[in-house]
């Protein structure tokens, strides 16, 4: 029997016109108006249905879906079959449709996302009442164990790479036979992006084309702290339209952080001729970046060696005394050692390890000064100096100190007041003058620890001054990180127990930069600082050409603070030589927006729970490790 689609309208017409006519062998069918989303066929890739807002396709055709949940249908040419489908096509020929599979997903919990999974239906009209669709693709699911770790509750992405054949595809499905064919723009990698809790596990799935695996697979799981890279085993097997291979990994949730040495900064006395000291591979596994050691008390190795080789050559990359400074500086020790020779005088330098391409891998500050402990009087053992400083009479030009942008290992220097109050010493090579880098300015880039290691002579500047998602206004980094000194809670919550050294703090071994309760009495929030009433003979602000600071007495020791100048995080530039002492702490504040520091810029310095900008490079003094 022969059927004609008609519309509604035109069945009322036929009906009229026809009446009193002989039988025929045509056979009216109704075109209807709406059509419905009904469900997906049981799969096991528990794909999103379209809803209201989202379209649908019929025969090359875009149907909005409607707040009632139907779709409009009255523009559509009718027909005996339509081919249904929840995603644009890029081609349509008959009942072959074909779409385009993302190589960037969105994760959603339990199954495949709307983007990542298109539907497809072949129905008559009868069946657009209740539309019964059908997965175009296969997934691939990995399962992922529970972290057990609050630290590393969730993954940002889960990235796949293949080496040679296909991970996404356009794909073409038959609606008529469910046959489909890989069209072409093939990727080789493979990206699902969301907040992935992993803390009781999870199981990502993502959406591949119908086909055989000839290569294993590479997948990566990104956190804040630590990224996982772990093989897949799959080849030999299948993605089957409408099935997820399960494929389990097994990571190992701790922070690996490569260093070098076993501290930034090395003490050497005045008058000493030569240097030796230790620049072999380390491997931290600590969340605060700690010193990890092994039972014997050694630090521990690399956790990978072809990505933190030993170092192919030592340099110098400024000192602050002349060219004559530092000299012959080599690899000793089967080239975990640096050995230099020194002139004798008082002053700074920063050496720096390269790879076989040239490419620093860590840098350390030879500090060639007598240094003196001082007892606080509240727990804490305090350097008679700040760090950098070659000498600790009032004023002087020489008890400057340098300068560290907030979680950053390597100095920046200082200047003599008398000279220019934003004027840095000069620098030096054995070549003779050199300068720091250009500043830069944050970005996705630069704004990183990486970037900062590998880049020591180069001041980051502030993005923005205002935050946004992981960017807290004025930090140099890109995404914040508050355990870059050891002591991510330590402003709210000062506890001398609780830090451990970082791989990244400034000071020399057996020291640490100072927590937030340094330069409080014992067991209150009172300023260590006496009144100015309490000052002792000569006490106070002192200037000395115009190089200024606090002299003040601290539990019986005389202690100056000197005003050695901030470099400013818009600019990079140094200033406020002879006006500001600021120092830093190991600690950022509770908001996530500045850095703990103290602020000395007179007479009284406020030691109260202050913040500064990240960006900014203020002094550090050390305190014993306890």
């Amino acid at each position: 029997m022969k059927k004609q689609i008609i519309s509604c309208a035109a069945a009322a017409l036929a009906f009229v016109g026809f009446a009193g006519c002989e039988k025929t062998n045509i056979e009216y069918v109704t075109k209807p108006t709406t059509m419905t989303v009904g469900e997906v066929v049981e799969c096991e890739l528990n794909p999103a249905l379209p809803e209201p807002g989202d379209n649908l396709y019929v025969n090359g055709y875009r149907c909005p879906i409607l707040p009632t949940g139907e779709a409009g249908f009255h523009n559509i040419p009718g027909a005996e079959q339509y081919v249904v489908h929840t995603q644009e096509a890029v081609m349509v020929e008959g009942t072959k449709v074909g779409f385009g599979i993302p190589s960037t997903q969105t994760y959603r919990e339990g199954g495949l996302s709307k983007a990542a999974c298109p539907l497809y239906a072949l129905t008559d009209n009868a069946g657009l009442a209740h539309i019964v669709f059908k997965p175009a693709v296969g997934a691939l699911k990995i399962v992922i164990p529970p972290s057990g770790e609050e630290a590393f509750k969730e993954i940002s992405s889960v990235e796949i790479t293949c080496k040679a054949y296909v991970l996404t595809s356009d794909l073409q499905v038959d609606a008529a036979t469910d046959e489909t064919y890989i069209l072409g723009n093939a990727t080789q990698k493979l990206t699902v992006n969301g907040t992935i809790n992993i803390l009781n596990g999870a199981e990502v799935y993502c959406a591949m084309p119908p086909m055989r695996f000839l290569e294993d697979l590479t997948v990566k799981l990104v956190n804040e702290k630590v990224t996982q890279t772990l093989p897949l085993k799959v080849q030999g097997q299948y993605i089957e339209r409408g099935k997820a291979l399960a494929v389990a990994v097994e990571p190992q949730w701790k922070v690996l952080t490569p260093y070098y040495g076993s501290a930034n900064c090395i003490v050497v006395a005045p008058g000493s001729t030569e240097v030796e000291f230790d620049c072999a591979p380390h491997t931290s596994e600590s969340l605060t970046y700690a010193y990890t050691k092994n039972d014997k008390g050694e630090l521990l190795p690399p956790a990978d060696e072809a990505a933190q080789p030993l170092a192919s050559k030592a340099e110098v990359l400024w000192n602050d005394v002349s060219k004559d400074f530092i000299t012959g500086v080599q690899l000793t020790n089967g080239k975990k050692s640096i050995k230099a020779k020194l002139s004798g005088e008082k002053g700074n330098a920063l050496v720096a390890i390269r790879d076989t391409k040239g490419n620093i891998l860590w840098s350390f500050h030879i500090w060639v000064t007598d240094i003196a402990d001082h007892d606080y009087g509240n727990g804490y053992t305090v350097m008679d100096r700040n760090l950098g400083a070659v000498s600790i009479v009032p004023g002087t030009y020489q008890a400057n100190s340098l300068l560290y942008q907030w979680g950053r290992k390597d100095p920046f220097p200082s200047g003599d007041a008398s000279a220019s109050a934003s004027a840095s010493h000069k620098l030096y090579k054995e070549s003779g003058e050199t300068s720091l880098e250009t500043a830069v300015a944050s970005n996705s880039t630069n704004g990183t620890v990486a970037y900062a290691v590998a880049h020591p002579t180069t001041y980051i500047k502030y993005k923005s001054k205002s935050s946004s998602g992981n960017y807290i206004g004025n930090d140099w980094m890109i995404v914040y990180n508050d355990a870059l000194w050891g002591n991510p809670t330590g402003f709210d919550n000062p506890d001398p127990s609780t830090i451990k050294k970082s791989v990244y703090d400034p000071c020399p071994e057996g020291y640490m930069v100072a927590p937030n309760d340094v330069w409080w009495k014992a067991g209150s929030e009172t300023s260590i600082f006496p009144a100015e009433a309490e000052f002792g003979a000569g006490e106070g602000w002192v200037e000395v050409n115009k190089n200024k600071g606090l002299l003040v007495t601290i539990n019986g020791n005389r202690t100056f603070y000197p005003a050695s100048g901030i470099y400013n995080r818009s600019n990079g530039n140094l200033q406020d030589i002879g006006v500001d002492g600021s120092t830093q702490k190991s600690c950022p504040i509770k908001t996530k927006s500045n850095s703990g520091y103290i602020i000395v810029k007179g007479k009284k310095p406020d030691v109260a729970k202050k913040g500064n900008a990240r960006g900014n490079a203020y002094c550090v003094r050390c305190v014993k490790e306890r």
